[in-house]
C-alpha cells in the first residue's frame, strides 16, 4: 500500500526545519521527513483489529502543525510523551470500509464503511481494566495515553490502508455520504467543545476562528435550536463569508484595528481601556469559544466575556505562550478546556459525539455543504498540503485526499 510518512531523523528534519524557518510553508521537497512511500502491510496483531481500506481523509491544523514543525517541548501536552524516532503514518480524519477482521471481532462485516474515532486509549491496549478516564468514556484522556503511535505497517488516513484496533472504529450507516463522514472528526471536536459549556436562551456567545473548528461550533451552536446570538470573528474574508453562511448572527474581522468597539456594538455595551494593548468588555459575551488557541486569542477571550461567564479552549496551540491572568479573577471567569471526543450526555441520551452529528445531519439540524473545499489524488499530496496551509491565498477550508482505491 502507499502512504504518506513522517521520518524523524535529523538528517531530514533539521533542513526542515531550516526551511520552514526561512520560507514560513510546510517542506515537502525531496529528502525531506515527509514522502509518500511504498509500505508493506502486516498480518493483523490480534483477534481484536481489522484492517480498513482509506476513501477520503483530511487534512487537519494538528497534522500542519506536525508538517511545519511547530512544537515546544515546554508544553504540557509534550511532558509525558515517548521520544518519538520511528516512522509513522500521518493522517486521522479518514472514513474506509472494512476489508478484513480479526476472529474475535464480530460487530463489524466486510465491506461496512467506517470512521477512526482516534485515540489509543485503554481498549486500544487491550487493558483489562480501563482507566478512570476510558471508563467514563473519554479516550482523549486516557490516564495510560503518552504519546503511543501505531508502528509504521499500521497505516493511518493518509494511507491506502490502516489498520486499527476494533474500539477505535465507528459505523457509518447508509443514510451517511463519504463526505459528510470524513467531517464527524473536526465536527466532533467542535460539538464536544460546545457541550463542555452549552448556552442558555437568550445568551450571546462568540467562536474566535474561522477555519473548519470554528465553523462546525457555529454548526453545533445551530443545531441546539436555542434562541441566542452568536458571533463569529475570522481572520480571512473567505472564512467570514463562510461563518456568515453557516448562521452566525455577526461576523468580524480578526484584523480590524476596531474590533473592541465593533464587538462593543455587537453586544450592547462598552470598551473599557488603557491604551490600545488593555481593553475590556464591559460586559461581553456569556460564552467564548477560542477555536485557535494561541496565546493572543486566548487574552482576547478573556478580555471579551463577562463576569462569570466561560471561556472554552478547543484549539490546539503548538507552543505556550504568555497570558495575562489577572481578568480570570477580576470577572470571576471559568476556563474550560475541550479535547476532541468523547461520549457526550446530550437530551437524556449517553452516545459518542460523532453519533450525535450524525443524528443532526439526518434530523437537517446540521449540513455540511460548503466545509470541503478541496480534494487531491493521494499522488498529489504536496499540492494539498500546500492548499491547506496557505489558507489566505487559497481559500480553503477543508482539504481532502482522495484514495487510489476510489478513482
Amino acid at each position: 500500500m502507499q502512504g504518506i510518512v513522517f521520518r524523524p531523523v535529523a538528517s531530514r528534519v533539521l533542513p526542515a526545519l531550516v526551511y520552514q524557518r526561512w520560507r514560513g510553508r510546510p517542506y515537502l521537497f525531496r529528502g525531506g521527513p515527509v514522502c509518500l512511500e511504498e509500505i508493506s502491510p502486516k498480518p493483523l496483531p490480534g483477534p481484536s483489529w481489522v484492517r480498513v481500506r482509506s476513501r477520503l481523509a483530511g487534512i487537519c491544523g494538528t497534522d500542519l502543525n506536525t508538517l511545519q514543525l511547530r512544537f515546544s517541548f515546554k508544553g504540557a501536552n509534550m511532558a509525558r510523551k515517548r521520544s518519538v524516532k520511528q516512522p509513522f503514518c500521518l493522517g486521522h480524519e479518514v472514513v474506509g470500509e472494512v476489508v478484513e477482521l480479526g476472529a474475535a471481532v464480530k460487530n463489524w462485516a466486510l465491506g461496512q464503511r467506517v470512521v477512526l474515532a482516534p485515540g489509543a486509549a485503554c481498549a486500544a491496549m487491550e487493558q483489562t481494566e480501563p482507566c478512570d478516564m476510558c471508563r467514563q468514556g473519554l479516550p482523549l484522556l486516557c490516564l495510560r495515553r503518552d504519546g503511543f503511535l501505531p508502528p509504521l505497517s499500521h497505516g493511518a488516513g493518509w494511507s491506502e490502508s490502516m489498520v486499527r484496533h476494533e474500539s477505535e472504529l465507528i459505523p457509518i450507516p447508509n443514510d451517511i455520504t463519504d463526505d459528510q463522514a470524513v467531517l464527524l472528526d473536526p465536527l466532533g471536536c467542535s460539538a464536544h467543545a460546545v457541550l463542555r459549556r452549552p448556552p442558555e436562551a437568550g445568551e450571546a456567545v462568540i467562536v474566535i476562528g474561522g477555519g473548519t473548528i470554528g465553523l462546525g461550533m457555529i454548526l453545533a451552536l445551530k443545531a441546539l435550536a436555542l434562541p441566542i446570538r452568536i458571533i463569529a470573528v475570522a481572520k480571512y474574508a473567505h472564512q467570514a463569508v463562510q461563518a456568515r453562511a453557516m448562521g452566525a448572527h455577526g461576523v468580524l474581522q480578526y484584523s480590524s484595528g476596531r474590533l473592541y468597539e465593533e464587538l462593543a456594538a455587537e453586544l450592547g455595551t462598552e470598551v473599557f481601556g488603557r491604551g490600545r494593548n488593555n481593553r475590556l468588555l464591559q460586559y461581553g459575551a456569556a460564552v467564548v469559544y477560542d477555536a485557535v488557541g494561541s496565546g493572543e486569542t486566548l487574552h482576547h477571550a478573556l478580555r471579551w466575556t463577562r463576569p462569570r461567564g466561560a471561556v472554552v479552549l478547543e484549539g490546539i496551540a503548538p507552543r505556550p505562550a504568555p497570558l495575562d491572568r489577572s481578568v480570570i479573577w477580576l470577572r470571576e471567569l471559568n476556563v474550560i478546556g475541550a479535547h476532541g471526543h468523547g461520549w457526550e450526555h446530550y437530551e437524556g441520551r449517553r452516545l459518542h459525539t460523532f453519533n450525535l452529528i450524525m443524528d443532526w445531519i439526518r434530523q437537517g439540524r446540521l449540513s455540511v455543504e460548503g466545509l470541503i473545499s478541496h480534494r487531491y489524488p493521494l499522488k498529489d499530496y504536496r499540492q494539498a498540503i500546500r492548499t491547506a496551509a496557505a489558507k489566505a491565498g487559497s481559500a480553503a477550508t477543508k482539504v481532502l485526499l482522495q484514495m487510489k482505491s476510489n478513482d
